[in-house]
Order: C-alpha cells, then structure tokens, then sequence
C-alpha cells in the first residue's frame, strides 16, 4: 500500500515557442539571437525600400513637371518668335486692301489667318485694346494724350500678346491722362 500512496510527479510542461528556459543571467538561444537580427535587418530593408520608392515618385512629378515647363517655355519662345512675322504679315493685308487688281491680297490674307488659328490653338490671345484700362504689366506706354477718362488706352501701336500667364510680348500703347495732370 505504500507503493500506491506515493505521489508520482507531474511532467514538465514543454516551454512554448519563442520563450527561454534559461535562468537569469544566461544569454538566449543563439537561434532565437539570430531570428531577432534578421528580424531588425528586414525591418530596417522594408523602411530603406519605402523611403525609395517615395524618393522615386517624388523624382517622377517633379521631372513631369519640369519636362512640362520645359515645353512651355519653348512653345512660348518659338511663339513669340512668330510674332514679328505676325505684325508684317498684318502690315501687308492692311496695305494690300482696298486694291482689288493685287493678286497677293487674298494669299496674304489666308496665311494670316491660317497663322492667328494657331496662335488661338496654342493658347496665345491679345492683350490691350482701346478703352481698356492701362496695366503696366501687359502694356508698354508709348505716348501720352490728354482724354476723358484717364489711364485708359487710346490706341494701339503694336499687338501684344500671352500664353495663359506668360507675357509673350507687352503692348505697345498710347494712354490717356488728365488733361490738367501732366
């Protein structure tokens, strides 16, 4: 009976995974060291490999926007080169009215409307126009008359134009002042 009175000990439960049987004092498991680094290493790779790809899309707006300036700027030169030609071809229509015997009028004319249309699908409008008030950022004030309403435009000597917020070429106006004010 003394043999069935006895207590026979429980077994040791299994550590869970993840967790160290060691005492204080003693150092984990290698493997569970190395899994910890590996861990912190991917860790550090997934943060270098997000901050990248940021660093990439960033990259790409900003060469998107700058190649889109870019054409800009040399739409506007090419545009703005055009405009001489413009004012020599209106000179020559002007001129050639009136003269019904001129061959040249009616091709004269055609080319200058062929070339105010692409100037239109460009984007490119007139700036000043008769009455309108004087703003010396899109205007260039050639003369000075006396008038009835002052700082207004009288008239225009050369077209100006621009290509949304782009000045590509100031007018050249005569402008109204007081009649008592120099």
């Amino acid at each position: 009976m003394a043999e069935e009175e006895r207590e026979v000990p429980a077994p040791a439960e299994p550590a869970e995974p993840g967790t160290s049987q060691s005492q204080e004092g003693e150092s984990p498991h290698p493997l569970q060291q190395e899994l910890e680094e590996v861990r912190r290493r991917a860790e550090e790779y997934l943060a270098l490999s997000q901050r990248l790809k940021a660093d990439f899309e960033n990259l790409r707006a900003r060469t998107q926007r700058q190649m889109a300036q870019a054409q800009e700027e040399g739409a506007a030169r090419v545009l703005a080169g055009l405009l001489p030609i413009l004012d020599a071809m209106e000179k020559a229509v002007d001129m050639s009215q009136g003269d019904e015997t001129n061959p040249y009028r009616e091709g004269l004319s055609l080319i200058h409307r062929q070339l105010m249309d692409l100037l239109q699908r460009e984007g490119v409008e007139e700036v000043g126009t008769p009455g309108e008030p004087f703003d010396p950022h899109l205007h260039e004030a050639i003369l000075r008359v006396p008038g009835d309403e002052p700082g207004r435009i009288v008239q225009v000597i050369r077209k100006g134009y621009r290509m949304g917020w782009r000045l590509l070429r100031p007018a050249q106006v005569t402008v109204s002042h007081d009649e008592g004010g120099a």
